[in-house]
């Protein structure tokens, strides 16, 4: 059975992921705690001083920034999956997801046509 929630292992998870977005048009990436420093560093945009608390949203740029970061690369795959779909891409830490939800009312509209 295929489910939404993968645990990342690296680049062992990636198939995990890509048969969820085909299958339900929905991926959510559970990282390890560490990941939370680099998601910070690469994406936060609090000031010094500021909570290192990540909550944002976007779509194929936001991916790509994600892509960006140590040990996350092998997510740019996911890009060539997602074709021309219209995605949100969603980071949450410091318990680190990335969810990813195509914007379909259709299951699996991440597949090629």
């Amino acid at each position: 059975m295929i489910e939404t929630k993968v645990t990342w292992r690296g680049s062992a998870s990636l198939a995990s992921v890509e048969a969820a977005l085909r299958e339900y048009g929905r991926a959510e990436i559970h990282l390890p705690p560490e990941y939370h420093h680099a998601l910070w560093r690469g994406l936060g945009r609090g000031g010094r001083g500021s909570p290192e608390l990540l909550d944002i949203a976007g779509g194929s740029e936001l991916l790509q920034r994600v892509c960006g970061i140590d040990s996350l690369s092998e997510l740019a795959s996911l890009s060539a999956l997602l074709g021309g779909a219209e995605f949100e891409v969603r980071v949450t830490s410091p318990s680190p997801v990335i969810d990813i939800s195509v914007r379909s009312e259709q299951c699996g509209a991440a597949s090629p046509s």
